[in-house]
C-alpha cells in the first residue's frame, strides 16, 4: 500500500529519457532513425529503471528500439486527413496487409513500414499513395484526389501532383525539363513546395496546384 517512486539509473542511454511519478517513460527529444542520439548510432537504447517504496526496491533493464519509417508531407496545398499507404501490390487500393496512416493538419505523415520485407525488391519500389483529404489552404474537400510518390527511405519526401505525374512517366527527366525545372527527380522528391512558397519562391507550388486542378478536372470528366 505504499506509494512507489521511479527513477532512471544513470548510465549508457538513460540521459535520453525521462520517467514520470507514475512510471511513464518517454524520450526527452523525439528520436530520429536517421540521426540516432546514442553513441555508435545503433538505434537501440539501453538503460535501467528502478522502482522503490522507500524500503525495498526493484530494477528492470529496458531496451528501446527505434525503427525506420517513411516520413513526408502531402501537398496540393497541405492535405490534412489524407489516407496514406504503401501500395505493395500496385493496385492503388488499400489492402489489409499494407501499412497505412493519415496525414495531420499540415499534411505531414509518418508511415511505419518496419514489417515490410525487402526480400521482394518490388515491395521496396512500391509507391506511397495519398487518397483524399482537405486542402488546408482553401478548406476544399478532395475526396477523390489520388496522388503517388516514390518513397525516400532516408529522408522526408513529398507527395504532390507533380510526383504523381513523374511516377507514371516513361522518362521523368523529360517532364521535369518541360516545366523548366533545373533539378533531378531525386532532388525534386524532397523539395517542399509549400515551404518554398512561404520562403518567397512559389514557382514549384504553382506548378503543383495547376497539375492538381488538371487531375481533379479529369476525374470529374471521367465519373
Amino acid at each position: 500500500g505504499k506509494s512507489i517512486s521511479y527513477s532512471l539509473v544513470s548510465g549508457q542511454d538513460s540521459a535520453f529519457f525521462s520517467i514520470s511519478s507514475q512510471g511513464q517513460l518517454s524520450f526527452i527529444e523525439t528520436p530520429d532513425y536517421e540521426v540516432p542520439f546514442n553513441e555508435g548510432g545503433s538505434n537501440t537504447y539501453l538503460f535501467t529503471v528502478t522502482a522503490s517504496d522507500g524500503v525495498q526496491s526493484a530494477s528492470l533493464e529496458i531496451s528501446v528500439i527505434v525503427t525506420d519509417a517513411l516520413e513526408g508531407r502531402v501537398i496540393d496545398g497541405p492535405l490534412s486527413g489524407a489516407q496514406v499507404f504503401l501500395d505493395l501490390d500496385g493496385d492503388f487500393e488499400l489492402d489489409p496487409d499494407e501499412p497505412q496512416t493519415t496525414s495531420d493538419d499540415m499534411g505531414y505523415f509518418v508511415l511505419n513500414d518496419s514489417e515490410v520485407s525487402c526480400a521482394d525488391s518490388r515491395q521496396c519500389l512500391s509507391n506511397v499513395v495519398a487518397y483524399g483529404g482537405v486542402d488546408t489552404s482553401t478548406g476544399t474537400q478532395l475526396d477523390r484526389l489520388l496522388l503517388i510518390a516514390q518513397p525516400q527511405r532516408n529522408k522526408d519526401f513529398v507527395i504532390t501532383p507533380l510526383s504523381t505525374l513523374l511516377g507514371s512517366a516513361a522518362v521523368p527527366a523529360d517532364i521535369i525539363n518541360s516545366f523548366g525545372l533545373s533539378v533531378s527527380g531525386e532532388e525534386l522528391s524532397i523539395l517542399d513546395p509549400w515551404q518554398l512558397a512561404k520562403n518567397s519562391d512559389g514557382s514549384l507550388l504553382a506548378v503543383n496546384q495547376q497539375l492538381g486542378l488538371v487531375l481533379q478536372t479529369l476525374d470529374t470528366l471521367l465519373t
